[in-house]
């Protein structure tokens, strides 16, 4: 059923608008709204929680850390893609091994058209988007495809799938640019069999060419220009520190070097004396401090737990076992009973009280990982200024 004609409103001739046409975009417009917005709207938000992060550690992602480096060149700078040291351009490239430029080079033109630098939230939000993004696109074709109950179907179930979770990796958006890729295929076999009109199928494979266009460029794979040595997983451990544990919302950078291909254990100690006596400097009479900082943190199936007290009286309590037969982390291999020795000689430097207890776990590297975050999760409580004066009777710590 036509809509009345208006011969002058085209240049083309008289114009028809099929009502069956319009009011199935209606239909599908209010379940995705309906179905599909509460959740998205929800996990958007959620995204949020990302937030407390940025000024205490990275991202467990490297290449999340470089996508955020990237952006704050883009604003500084104006060019995408890379990343700006010591007043040189460094293509994302040697810096992201395996990693799509996808993520850099949207977040890049967010943070040039909102004139910030993007953050851990806005990756969040930006998986969460192109994931929504793929589930709508999906469930319109195959509305246009008068699969209508499969259509709802999918947006009714789909967003637990789709938008029920986030995270600042790539894999997160995995499920939308699968969801994308598919539209192209699809829309070439319906308007090969006749499933849909010459137009519907024109604008369905010009989409999917966007969306297959979009989807390449987000899982397509950096290869670094130049040999990278292998980075240790000790390394790893003493960035986590430098960058995250102290939780103090300042710049810190720690640079050792030591005998790595003989032996760790010096350098792993002498980091953490390093760092537990800037720390002990930082907080200078330790006036104001809350002083006492403890958390329960989990990493998957480890659930390691952290006390601390800033008392000026150092001690270790570290009720963490590895069974002499576990494997080294990285290469070059790490051993990881190496952490206890990092921590004693932390809170040595520090003069701090700590306790790092394992509940459950049976991956080291999560067991490992826990113990260090959960060390900058109580440290940052326990130095939060609530008060003037010294927290202890005897008016010094």
């Amino acid at each position: 059923v036509p809509f009345p004609t208006c011969p002058k409103c085209s240049r083309y001739g008289p114009t028809n608008v099929p009502v069956g046409e319009a009011l199935r975009l209606l239909v599908f417009l209010l379940c995705a709204a309906l179905l599909v917005l509460g959740q998205f709207g929800r996990t958007f938000k959620d995204s949020e929680r990302y937030g407390y992060l940025a000024d205490i550690m990275p991202s467990d992602w490297a290449a999340t850390n470089v996508w955020l480096a990237s952006s704050e060149c883009a604003l500084e700078r104006g060019v995408w893609l890379a990343v700006c040291e010591k007043g040189k351009l460094v293509p994302i490239s040697e810096r992201a091994i395996a990693d799509d430029p996808g993520h850099a080079l949207l977040l890049d033109l967010w943070s040039m058209a909102a004139r910030s630098r993007a953050t851990l939230p806005d990756v969040a939000r930006l998986n969460t988007l192109l994931d929504a993004l793929g589930l709508l696109a999906l469930a319109g074709l195959l509305f246009s495809l008068r699969a209508w109950l499969t259509s709802i179907v999918l947006m009714w179930l789909g967003p637990v799938e789709y938008v029920g979770w986030m995270g600042t990796s790539p894999h997160w958006s995995y499920i939308g640019l699968v969801s994308m890729s598919a539209v192209l295929p699809i829309a070439l076999a319906a308007k090969d069999l006749g499933l849909l009109s010459r137009r519907g199928g024109n604008l369905w494979i010009a989409a999917g060419l966007l969306f297959l266009a979009l989807a390449t460029l987000r899982s397509l794979n950096v290869v670094p220009h130049t040999a990278l040595a292998p980075i240790a997983t000790t390394a790893n451990l003493l960035t986590i520190v430098s960058m995250a544990a102290l939780g103090l919302s300042t710049d810190l950078k720690v640079v050792a070097r030591g005998d790595l291909e003989v032996d760790a254990h010096h350098t792993v100690e002498d980091v953490g004396i390093t760092v537990g006596e800037v720390l002990a400097e930082a907080l200078g009479d330790k006036a104001g401090i809350r002083r006492f900082g403890s958390v329960a943190l989990p990493l998957d199936e480890a659930l390691v737990e952290v006390a601390l007290d800033l008392s000026g009286r150092p001690f270790l309590a570290y009720a963490i076992e590895f069974p002499p037969e576990t494997n080294p982390l990285g290469s070059p291999p790490f051993d990881p009973q190496l952490a206890e020795e990092f921590w004693r000689a932390f809170a040595t430097a520090a003069g701090l009280t700590l306790h790092i207890r394992l509940h459950s776990g049976k991956n080291t590297h999560h067991i490992v990982e826990a113990s260090f975050k959960g060390v900058a999760r109580a440290l940052r409580d326990a130095v939060r200024l609530e008060g003037g004066g010294i927290p202890s009777t005897k008016g010094t710590l």
